[in-house]
């Protein structure tokens, strides 16, 4: 939900870094939890374009298209976080 809506929710609510990291992590199933440097990906999304796309060039060790960083950073957390396998 925060993937894809998050920048309205995090206006809307409010929500800083440390709230969001509340939110996301409060009740974690199995030691499965949202990392730190994904959390503030998030809170960035949408405030600061260029610190979340040159912090995602960095995290996916490949050059991101100008403009790209929103479809970039979804994929980035859908494979990471959706898709990933049990460890």
């Amino acid at each position: 939900m925060f993937v894809e809506f998050g920048q309205e929710m995090l206006s809307y609510f409010d929500l800083d870094e440390e709230a969001l990291d509340r939110i996301l992590n409060e009740d974690v199933v199995n030691g499965r939890h949202i990392d730190r440097e994904d959390i503030s990906l998030l809170a960035m999304y949408g405030l600061e374009g260029a610190c979340v796309h040159a912090r995602l060039s960095e995290l996916v060790e490949a050059p991101i298209e100008p403009g790209a960083a929103t479809v970039e950073l979804k994929k980035y957390l859908y494979d990471k976080y959706l898709y990933r396998r049990s460890a």
